[in-house]
């Protein structure tokens, strides 16, 4: 079961007015800050910054069109995902790669099947452009997909226009200026991070395995993310030229989606183009922005720090439903997550598993399982040993359809001491089953665990 207490949905809404109301609406500072850094850079620096709940939208030299590198590996995998909801390609389907197609570049696929003339899934491929900036992956999937304009064409179509993409990773590797003619606006990446964030172009199936793979993307660690707390959800694409000669770097940028403590979602784009900082000054300076930004959008460690402190001094008593309950839990635990980076003590660990198993017992009775299992590792993952996400283990194994794993769970502990309120995990694992029974889950399979458990042998 859960055992947390929590805060009023009505206090909540009261706090966050309380935080909303503390910042500047025009964001006159975050405009003043990005024109300060702008100031200390070397070359043009162009951004979009979006509060996606509410449109909310800041711009500076948007109108400019920026080379994207390898931040067009994101409008590419839509259009690649687009195909797939189409059913034009599958992503189990095998792709024949030569050797002759695995160059000498950044590539995961080059390192794998160094000699080619192998046969890989799409789902492959598409993970390791997306998460590990694969270039050769990159170029076979175009090639899939019938080249740079039918990709450019195919993200026209669905509203966002502010982007052009006219070659590959290997065009551009042979032809240096080839770089500028495959450009963004900072706002069309934005529009697109918001037409994902919405589930407006791809189906739940695919957009939920986009958002997965740019959760996963740690490339290019020093811009957006080392502006943001750590552990801060970020899902991101990044793109980098190189330096020729005379130390000018056509682009350094990164693009993605913020999930700040309040569970507000945060889409920025900032490139810099025509540079000739050094690589770490270049990352600095889009990281210092991004900084700038969150700040502006959830403003400050004290506020958070009050903000967490007031709700965890609340209940749930005001909450109409479970589902009600369940949301409360994950903007908990995302507060719980950036908290834990300022506060890492062994209070704010119990704490978290504490929330993490809350929130995974109101998944299991709102039938929402998907996350489930994360959400039981995260609470034993910040308390080891912790009985109850050990007891809600095998119950989510059973309503998977996973009976004989969940059998053998709960035979193992079905007698082993629990708490002080149950004194095996028998009683705790029939108490649960009497709360499902409450909301209406009973199924066989529960029946059957229910007499094995009951019966003396």
């Amino acid at each position: 079961m859960h055992h947390c207490k929590s805060y009023s949905a009505a206090f909540l809404l009261l706090l966050l007015s309380f935080i909303a109301s503390a910042q500047d609406l025009n964001h006159n500072r975050l405009r003043a800050e990005i024109k300060r850094l702008a100031k200390l850079s070397s070359g043009k620096i162009g951004l979009s910054i979006k509060l996606l709940e509410n449109n909310d939208t800041l711009g500076f030299n948007d109108a400019q069109h920026y080379p994207m590198q390898s931040v067009f590996k994101f409008p590419i995998a839509v259009s690649l995902l687009r195909a797939v909801d189409r059913g034009d390609i599958s992503l189990d389907q095998k792709v024949l790669i030569t050797k002759a197609e695995l160059l000498k570049t950044v590539s995961a696929l080059q390192e794998k099947y160094p000699e080619g003339n192998v046969k890989v899934s799409v789902r492959e491929i598409l993970t390791d452009m997306v998460t590990l900036s694969d270039n050769n992956a990159c170029d076979i999937l175009m090639k899939l997909l019938g080249g740079p304009k039918k990709i450019t064409n195919d993200i026209h179509a669905i509203g966002v226009s502010g982007l052009q993409i006219k070659g590959n990773e290997a065009d551009m590797q042979a032809d240096w200026g080839l770089q500028y003619k495959s450009w963004s606006t900072p706002s069309a990446q934005v529009q697109l991070l918001g037409l994902i964030f919405r589930q407006a172009v791809l189906s739940k199936k695919s957009n939920d395995l986009l958002m997965r793979l740019m959760l996963s993307t740690y490339v290019a660690p020093g811009r957006i993310r080392a502006g943001l707390p750590k552990g801060t959800p970020l899902a991101h694409r990044s793109g980098t030229s190189g330096t020729n000669e005379q130390g000018l770097s056509p682009a350094t940028n990164d693009v993605g989606i913020i999930t700040l403590p309040d569970s507000k979602h945060l889409a920025i784009a900032i490139f810099l183009m025509d540079s000739y900082s050094d690589a770490k000054k270049r990352d600095l300076l889009i990281a210092d922005i991004a900084k700038a930004a969150y700040d502006e959008f959830f403003p400050g460690v004290a506020q958070l720090k009050k903000y967490r402190e007031s709700v965890l001094k609340q209940g749930t008593s005001n909450l109409k439903s479970d589902s009600d309950i369940r949301e409360h839990y994950r903007t908990l635990v995302t507060l719980d997550s950036a908290f834990y980076h300022i506060a890492p003590d062994s209070l704010t660990r119990s704490q978290m598993a504490n929330h993490y198993n809350s929130l995974a017992w109101y998944s299991i009775v709102t039938q929402q399982l998907d996350n489930v299992k994360n959400y039981l590792d995260q609470s034993l993952k910040f308390e080891p040993g912790y009985v109850y996400p050990q007891a809600n283990l095998p119950l989510l194994l059973l309503l998977q359809g996973h009976y004989p794993e969940a059998e053998a769970l709960y035979l193992k502990y079905k007698d082993q001491p629990f708490d002080k309120t149950h004194a095996t995990y028998k009683e705790e694992f029939l108490e649960d089953f009497g709360e499902l029974k409450k909301v209406g889950i009973v199924n066989e399979d529960i029946e059957k665990i229910t007499r094995l458990l009951s019966s003396k042998n």
